[in-house]
């Protein structure tokens, strides 16, 4: 066993699309930023598809920085964010300021199967029925995050593989198994990030 004063955890997540991925190579991460703004510079549309950080983020980035390119943010939730208690008023307000000439447009309560991608006519039809039309649109899936926790004991982990923490961050007691503990409210172990 290696010694420790403080045991951090912070090995993040994963998505199902490229918009984290594993090669991070400073080289590599501005090839590919270099590339993305190129394609949503030329994109007819930009649908963000999922609407927690992430999403929103990306959904906000976009609307500022290419104000001419209309952006749609399609969310399973009925509000943005819905992790964080009372945040979809402030970011709604961001992203469909009255003041904006080209506000986000929010579908709530709608999914994307893209498996059901109709590739002769280049369109996926919603959870809602809605046929949309993905030719000269960049598609930004931000859904579905998987906390890097593979490594871990189960039992330190929720159903969804997070790690089972306190409010200030601390790895819960009793996921830590007792021959690892150095005191009963195991005040040396933390978790940090999405994981």
């Amino acid at each position: 066993m290696l010694p420790f004063d403080y045991l951090l955890i912070g090995t993040g997540s994963r998505y199902p699309s490229n918009i984290k991925p594993a090669q991070s190579s400073l080289s590599y991460r501005r090839s590919q930023f270099k590339q993305e703004r190129k394609r949503i510079a030329e994109s007819s549309k930009v649908i963000v598809v999922g609407g927690g950080v992430v999403g929103t983020e990306m959904a906000g980035e976009v609307m500022s920085f290419f104000p001419e390119v209309p952006v749609e943010l399609v969310t399973r939730n009925q509000c943005l964010l819905p992790r964080s208690r009372g945040a979809h008023p402030l970011v709604v307000s961001v992203l469909q300021n009255p003041k904006l000439e080209r506000p986000v447009d929010i579908s709530y309560g709608e999914t994307i199967d893209f498996s059901l991608i109709d590739h002769a006519s280049n369109t996926v039809t919603t959870s809602k029925g809605r046929d949309l039309d993905l030719n000269g649109t960049r598609v930004v899936n931000c859904t579905g995050y998987t906390p890097n926790s593979d490594f871990l004991p189960r039992k330190w982990l929720d159903e969804n593989g997070f790690i089972l923490c306190t409010p200030q961050m601390e790895i819960e007691a009793k996921a830590v198994p007792k021959a690892l503990r150095t005191s009963a409210t195991s005040r040396f172990y933390f978790a940090m990030g999405d994981v």
